[in-house]
Parts: structure tokens; sequence; C-alpha cells
């Protein structure tokens, strides 16, 4: 059974894995699609190893590197010496980088929205690399089928690490494609650690994208969980030819069915890529509204 973890849950498993206590292991093998629970369990899937938090990442910082429970993931922080007390917290993830190499393209967007009392995060998931040579630990596999119940796992894992750090009074997520698929599956499956997210070129609808892939776990299947008091702007552009609109508005519907604050929006003539999506003033308008 699939189960649901709520952020109260993770502090306190986080607190026992800083004093070297815990539960037993979490899994972190790849799960196959299977239908959703009908209701939350009150369990958690991010329990920790018994082992302290330190030994599986011993040099996090939450500056550069973030302790993820079965991983340890590289971020880059911005506006960390201005953030002041319980700032709001921004977190970037990028898309699946399918082509090869480097991951860190956020770092061209992330800095913009460091203002006083805003810190931004540019996190690489697991396995992924950015343009110095650091790596999250973790499996990218061939950049394929990889929203993985572990991978899913470990980006929660983070960024509840770091709102827990900077005491944040909002959390807000920025995912490009993948990263936003993965978000969007934080949103329901480990509810109340995203307050507000920006789910660009989203293929949160996953199995008529991508119906062979068996590894993944798709947005929809955790979409029923996502707290009231969310608040969700979907938007894709308008010639984009690898993840359409199609691939999105099902997940928002069903969170505006449930009176879940979540709009859809075209980005007029944006492609997949990032640098045509960014640039706009429609998503710099959305991101900056979840902010403020």
């Amino acid at each position: 059974m699939r189960m649901v973890v709520r952020l109260s849950t993770l502090v306190t498993v986080l607190f026992l894995a800083a004093c070297g206590g815990g539960g037993g292991g979490g899994g972190g093998a790849a799960a196959t699609a299977s239908p959703a629970p009908s209701a939350p369990a009150n369990a958690s899937e991010l329990v920790v190893a018994s082992l302290p938090a330190n030994t599986k990442c011993p040099s996090a910082d939450n500056i550069i590197l973030v302790y993820a429970g079965n991983e340890c993931l590289v971020v880059r922080t911005f506006g960390a010496s201005t953030a002041g007390v319980n700032p709001k917290l921004v977190v970037f993830v990028h898309g699946d980088v399918s082509a090869g190499g480097p991951a860190d393209y956020m770092d061209n967007y992330a800095p913009a929205y460091a203002t006083p009392g805003v810190v931004t995060v540019r996190l690489l998931r697991p396995g992924y690399p950015d343009s110095l040579g650091a790596i999250s630990t973790g499996d990218a596999g061939n950049r394929l089928d990889t929203y993985t119940a572990n991978n899913i796992q470990a980006v929660a894992h983070a960024i509840a690490v770091l709102r827990v750090h900077y005491k944040a009074s909002r959390v807000v997520a920025v995912g490009h494609s993948g990263g936003a698929a993965i978000l969007a599956s934080v949103l329901g499956k480990h509810p109340g650690i995203i307050d507000r997210a920006a789910l660009l070129a989203c293929p949160c609808d996953l199995r008529p994208w991508r119906p062979t892939w068996v590894n993944s776990q798709t947005a929809m299947d955790w979409a029923s969980f996502v707290p009231a008091g969310t608040v969700v702007r979907a938007l894709t552009g308008t010639a984009d030819t690898q993840v359409a609109s199609t691939f999105v508005t099902p997940y928002i519907n069903v969170l505006a069915a449930r009176s879940i604050n979540a709009t859809y929006a075209d980005i007029v003539g944006a492609t997949h890529s990032s640098s045509t999506i960014f640039t706009t003033t429609t998503v710099q308008d959305a991101i900056s509204g979840l902010i403020n």
C-alpha cells in the first residue's frame, strides 16, 4: 500500500534521525505502477534508516548539500544572507535533461527571485550532475522512467529539511517538465511540505504521456490527497511539442473539483525549452504571485 506522510510526522522523523534514532529503512527501490490508496495512511514513506543523518550525507550543510533520506542532493542557494527570520523558501526543480549533460539550468532563473525575505534554492534530482561536477546521489538511470517512489521521496525529504532549516513561512516549489511531475506527486503523496507550486510543462497525467513507464508514479494517483489551502499554477507553452497541455489539465481539473486553488494558463509562443518559458512575463508573474 502507498502511504502519505504529513509534515509533522516528517519533522519528528528528522529529529530522531539527527539523534541517531528512527525506525526501519524506507523503501528505496523503484515501485511499479499501482492504484492509489482509497485514503491516506497514518504512516510514513519517509522513515529513514537508523543511522544519523550525517552518516548518510556527512557534508550536508543545507547550502550546497541537503540530506534527503536515502539520498544526498546537491543544491545551490541564493539569498540566504538576506533571508531574515522565517523567510519564504522557493525551490526550483529541473526537468529530465534527456539529451544528457548538466542539469543546473535553473541557475539561470532562481537568483531573480532571491529578494530580501526570500531564499531560493536550485535542487538537483537524484543522480543528476551540475556544471562543476557535483552530483546528487541516487539513480537517474538513462533519464527515462525515473519518477520513482525513491526519487519522489528524496525530493520531498530535501524540501522538508530545507523548510525546517529556514523555518520558512511559506514554501513555493517551481518545477519544469519532469521536475514538475515529481513536485505534483509530492503535493499529494507528502502533503504539507509544499504550500504553493508552479508546474511548468508538466506531464502530470503520466500514463497517457508515457504508457511504457512502469517504474514511475503519476501525480494523478495523488491528486485527491492535495491539502486544502494549496495553491497550484500550471502553465504550458502553446508551441510545446513534447508535453502538451492535455497532460496537465486533467490533474488541474481534479484539484479544482475539490475546490483547490488550481488554475491552468497557456504560455503563448513558448516551446518546451526553459529559455522560452522562464523569460515570459506570464511565468514570471505566476511565480511572483505564488511567492507574494
